[in-house]
């Protein structure tokens, strides 16, 4: 598989090699660019693309390594993210899953139903004189 590989890659720098000479050979005549205002002096049209493709490729991988750069911070939120939730389950797991219930004899804390004191009015909404009747 090693040896294959190998053939492949040198048969496919030949190739290109080859393309590109004959790419450079077809295009020597010389092209003027224009933007704007602005005018080139005459380059030969190969050399025009190949600038254009270098830079081309170049912002491309400028491009990529902006995308690469905020993936990464993306992925780091997330497995800081992920490690507290384990950290959560973890803590969970070690709780019980009921609440034993109160033994005989202990003192327990009033449940919501018990502050209802008159006609389902909470104790905490009568005024003096209604807590004075009640009593």
């Amino acid at each position: 598989m090693g040896m294959a590989r190998r053939l492949l890659v040198i048969f496919l720098i030949l190739f290109s090699t080859l393309a590109l000479s004959i790419f450079i050979l077809q295009n020597q005549e010389p092209t003027t660019l224009k933007l704007a205002i602005w005018t080139s002096a005459p380059y030969p049209l190969f050399l025009v693309l190949l600038i254009a493709f270098v830079t081309g490729i170049i912002l491309a991988g400028v491009v990529s390594l902006v995308e690469l750069l905020r993936m990464e911070s993306r992925l780091r939120k997330t497995r800081r993210m992920l490690e507290l939730l384990e950290r959560e389950v973890d803590a969970l797991r070690n709780q019980p899953l009921y609440e034993e219930p109160p033994r005989p004899g202990l003192v327990t804390t009033p449940t919501f139903e018990s502050r209802f004191t008159h006609e389902g009015q909470p104790e905490d909404s009568l005024d003096w004189t209604e807590r004075k009747k009640i009593r």
